[in-house]
């Protein structure tokens, strides 16, 4: 199984921990949630997973490989991100193109592969059902539709795993769940490997398989959901007493805060 391990991973920068020392493996055809408070270092652990950012100690090694050894095209293979920011309005791209900016790592200049870079956009296409939006400019559509073409355009890219930063940021209660079952349905059914980063834990808890929780001192939580729903960690991580609710078919737990008298 393709499989990525980081092991004593940390960042620092100027003297100020961004991140302390981690140790977790990710592997293909997982959906992980990883939670924790504004500013705990969940983005810059997603950017230094993927190489944007350099970590401080540590390794990260995939398919036991070092990630630093690996070429920029190698990585592509590997990783496809989507940050917590969207293309910039005024681009003027349509969906198609969009969608296309995923293919980038398989065009030649001599050959193209064209056909093949056709295929490939047709298949994300449909696969994130924004098909019938090809035509439309990205700037004109709601943010859920926009959220859908982004990934859409990581799954053009065809890397083994999808790492989102607050996919659902912004969007309503009906878009942001069209996410999150776009996500799992990638993860059950194509097989790719899923990381996100959301604030909303009963949203996230509702489709992850496994859930990392992270705080200052670094992982304190890495299992099942129910695990995660039956232990302390939510409640300490967040420093306020949690009531979880489940819905009559067990499918979406609801965290509510307890408030004070």
């Amino acid at each position: 199984m393709n499989q990525i391990v980081v092991t004593n991973l940390s960042v620092t920068n100027s003297g100020t921990t961004r991140l302390p020392p981690l140790s977790f493996c990710l592997n293909q055809a997982e959906f992980v949630g990883l939670i924790g408070p504004n500013g705990i270092g969940k983005t810059t652990l997603l950017r230094t997973l993927i190489g944007l950012n350099p970590a401080t100690t540590g390794n990260i090694a995939i398919a036991d490989r070092d990630l630093d050894s690996l070429t920029h095209h190698e990585r592509a293979s590997w990783f496809s991100y989507i940050p917590q920011t969207r293309l910039p309005a005024g681009t003027g791209m349509t969906v198609e193109q969009v969608v296309a900016t995923g293919r980038v790592r398989f065009f030649s200049r001599h050959t193209g592969h064209l056909s093949k870079c056709r295929d490939g956009i047709e298949r994300a296409l449909g696969l994130a059902q924004v098909a019938h939006l090809r035509a439309r400019l990205f700037d004109e559509l709601s943010g859920g539709e926009q959220q859908r073409v982004l990934v859409a355009s990581a799954v053009a890219q065809e890397a083994r795993f999808l790492i989102l930063d607050e996919p659902t940021t912004f969007l309503d209660l009906s878009a942001a769940h069209e996410v999150m079952e776009l996500l799992a349905y990638l993860c059950l059914e194509e097989q790719f490997g899923v990381l996100v980063v959301c604030h909303d834990v009963s949203l996230l808890i509702s489709y992850a398989s496994r859930m990392i929780a992270l705080t200052n001192q670094g992982i304190a939580f890495d299992g099942r959901r129910d695990e995660l729903l039956q232990s302390s960690v939510l409640t300490t991580m967040y420093a306020r007493p949690l009531r979880v609710i489940i819905d009559p078919l067990g499918r979406f737990p609801c965290l509510v805060p307890c408030h004070s008298p």
